[in-house]
């Protein structure tokens, strides 16, 4: 008697599906398959992605971004991405770690999860904060020879004729002039010395504008050449006579009163 021989071919799966012992079945969520044939696996879809509970996908086009401020380091996830982009980091979509797209921008300062490089927003006025801060008051601004304003990068020296305001003397949010009578020194504004005026803001030197005018004596914070006490000098003569005798005394005095 002749034996009869033969095989069973296994079966050729399509697109989106794979091999799973004589049948063909979908790939699950986070998986694809492109090609037709006896594949036993499908692909993962990569790190940053998932598959967003299609299943028989055919191509890594179905695999999905994890969305803004969100990450995955796995691949193959089948639902959407949980994990959030560090404090100080932002991630603007299909980020596979915790530092995600990179670090907020200078000036700004994030909590986790953040989808911009603007991140939580500015820093506080009087604080200044660098790339990937995660305090809204990173850095106290520092003295008053500097200031600050809301979202700064670095501290921010006050210009010559200028005094800083606002905050404490470590904490300083802005400048104003100083007015005449005054001159700028380190951040802050000191008197016109005496003898001397000054006539208009901003003043830088510490002579100010110049002496006061002969006959006056300016006290300090003098606007004007004749802003003070204007000086006078009385003179008296006396002659003495007595018996036998006769001499003459001669007085000065000096006094000052305000100039009209």
């Amino acid at each position: 008697m002749k034996t009869l021989k033969w095989s069973v071919k296994p079966a050729e799966c399509p697109a989106g599906q794979y091999l799973s012992g004589s049948l063909c079945t979908s790939c699950p969520s986070g998986r694809y398959q492109a090609s037709t044939g006896t594949q036993t696996e499908c692909t993962s879809c990569s790190a940053g992605k998932y598959g967003n509970g299609l299943t028989g996908a055919i191509s890594s086009t179905h695999c999905t971004d994890c969305s803004t401020g969100k990450y995955s380091s796995s691949t193959g996830k089948a639902s959407a991405c949980t994990d959030s982009c560090a404090a100080g980091k932002y991630g603007t979509g299909g980020s596979t770690s915790s530092t995600c797209t990179g670090s907020c921008t200078a000036g700004k300062w994030g909590t986790v999860g953040q989808s911009s490089s603007s991140c939580s927003g500015d820093c506080y006025a009087g604080y200044y904060c660098t790339s990937g801060s995660t305090s809204i008051t990173q850095n106290d601004c520092g003295g008053n020879a500097y200031y600050c304003p809301a979202g700064s990068t670095a501290p921010t020296p006050v210009p010559a004729g200028s005094f800083s305001i606002g905050g404490t003397e470590q904490t300083r949010t802005g400048v104003q002039a100083c007015a005449a009578g005054f001159y700028s020194a380190n951040g802050a504004c000191a008197d016109c010395p005496i003898g001397r005026y000054g006539n208009t803001a901003a003043e830088t030197r510490s002579t100010c504008a110049g002496d006061c005018t002969a006959g006056y004596y300016c006290q300090g914070r003098a606007r004007s050449p004749t802003d003070g006490k204007k000086k006078y000098t009385l003179y008296i003569l006396m002659d003495i006579f007595m018996p036998n005798v006769f001499f003459s005394l001669f007085f000065s005095f000096n006094f000052q009163h305000h100039a009209a």
